[in-house]
């Protein structure tokens, strides 16, 4: 076996003595501690990786060959280690959407959405039935420079139903007190009921 020695690091001990006994310094070379500084470069470097191989939203689920509506998690945030249930929509339009509210006959009150500023801030309710998804998960998403788009879906009794699309959509901070801020409007004509949110 050949052995080859690809770096050599140095410590120096120096021993001290003194009346009330010996005293031992370590010192180590500049190598072990620029080593040591890079280890802690590639530690937050692999943490960011990690963030950024997580989905964000249902779209990054659809990517990766997840084709069935129904419950995910996502990762709306950089410091988000648990992650939030929603519900994926994977048909509508190509799939890949992330539904943020859901209203309907769940048997839930009628009242059910009369909530206070925290609750909406944080979002309630059961993604697989009605929900709403939470003002500062909507800021995380739409806040990391990826375009959003929004799109309402509206539906009747009958089950008729209409889309109502924007280029995209952004929800700022609770600072800025979650104000709602869209792109151009794309249709249908005469349902901008949205338009003076801006």
């Amino acid at each position: 076996m050949n052995w080859v020695v690809v770096s050599f690091s140095l410590v120096i001990v120096c021993l001290a003595s003194s009346g009330s006994g010996a005293q031992i310094a370590v010192v180590a070379p500049p190598g072990l501690v620029q080593a040591e500084e890079r280890v802690k470069e590639l530690v937050v470097l692999f943490s960011d990786i990690k963030s950024s191989m997580r989905p964000r939203h249902c779209a990054d689920h659809l990517q990766v060959g997840q084709t069935t509506s129904g419950l995910y998690n996502i990762f709306v945030g950089r410091e988000d280690g648990q992650g939030k249930v929603v519900y994926c929509d994977m048909v509508t339009d190509g799939g890949g959407w992330t539904v943020i509210q859901r209203r309907g006959q769940f048997g839930n009150s009628v009242y059910y959405f009369y909530r206070n500023w925290t609750e909406y801030a944080n979002g309630f309710g059961d993604p697989a039935k009605e929900y709403w998804f939470g003002n500062r998960a909507l800021h995380a998403l739409t806040s990391n420079g990826e375009t959003m788009e929004l799109r309402v879906i509206l539906t009747n009794h009958t089950g008729e139903s209409v889309s109502i699309d924007y280029e995209s959509f952004k929800v700022a901070s609770e600072k800025k007190r979650f104000k709602l801020r869209l792109g151009a409007y794309l249709g249908p004509h005469g349902w901008d009921s949205l338009y003076n949110c801006n």
